[in-house]
């Protein structure tokens, strides 16, 4: 299969999973709701960036910009969960006025969800062949590996509130979702090093959740106290597994050789 055909296959889904999340989240106000309608524009996002050369510019420009408005609208109200949350975990009542801060940015997202129009994207013509999707595959996961490896080192060597380790918070997410784009054309180990990426974007994902609670509990110095605890625990949680399991000796050389050999989906169906 030519990378045009595949990136067009592939993103559709990813289209209509983020529709069908956003159509929920115009119904559905829950946690649950507004995890799943920002992880399902995150993987949209990660696609069309992948694939950026594949389609026209008019529909991608329009579909990013449209979903940018509703990620930035479901991330507001994912920190207020996340307090409370957290509030909950170390048995704190949340702030006075949360929940309604909470439900005004919901239905600040319920009226972007309720406006939303589905936007056509379509596949860039080519004046020559393109590239099969082995090719292409081959071509950018080696080097996405190498600058994941590059930015986990300098990470892992630096505390919690650093740039480093917000940027690499960042790399491991969009690594790991075009891991999950390319899954077809790995079988045995695949799954494994998906699992170990999402492990990393887990913990620097609760780094990064106490340090936006802090903002909106800052007030409450109990919960200050609690969430720098669980930040510094959950960093060296971080610290110890890429040392341990990620960047043990050999490990960024498999990955290289593993990137570089995608298996052709012809001879995967046959």
């Amino acid at each position: 299969m030519d990378t045009s055909a595949f990136a067009l296959e592939s993103t559709s889904k990813l289209v209509d999973r983020f529709e069908k999340e956003v159509r929920r989240v115009s119904r559905v106000r829950t946690p649950d709701a507004m995890h799943d309608v920002r992880v399902a524009t995150r993987r949209l996002h990660q696609s069309l960036e992948v694939f950026e050369d594949e389609f026209l510019a008019p529909g991608l420009k329009r579909l990013r910009e449209t979903s940018k408005r509703i990620l930035k609208a479901a991330g507001k109200v994912r920190n207020f969960d996340i307090a409370i949350a957290l509030c909950t975990e170390a048995k704190q009542s949340p702030p006075e006025g949360t929940d309604e801060q909470r439900r005004k940015a919901a239905d600040e997202l319920v009226d972007l969800a309720r406006a939303w129009k589905a936007v056509p994207i379509a596949a860039k013509p080519h004046k020559q062949a393109a590239k099969t999707i082995e090719v292409f595959a081959a071509d950018i996961l080696p080097a996405m590996a190498s600058k994941f490896f590059r930015a986990g080192r300098k990470a892992q060597d630096h505390g919690a509130g650093s740039k480093s380790l917000h940027a690499f918070r960042l790399k491991s997410k969009r690594f790991r979702y075009t891991l999950e784009l390319f899954a077809p054309l790995f079988a045995k180990g695949w799954q494994d090093r998906v699992e170990a990426v999402e492990r990393i974007q887990h913990l620097l994902g609760e780094v990064s959740d106490c340090q936006a609670s802090v903002e909106i509990l800052k007030q409450d110095p109990a919960m200050v106290q609690f969430l720098d605890k669980r930040e510094r625990e959950n960093l060296k949680k971080f610290q110890k597994l890429w040392q341990k399991k990620i960047d043990k000796d050999g490990e960024k050389r498999g990955w290289m050789k593993y990137l570089r050999h995608p298996v052709p989906l012809e001879k995967e169906s046959a």
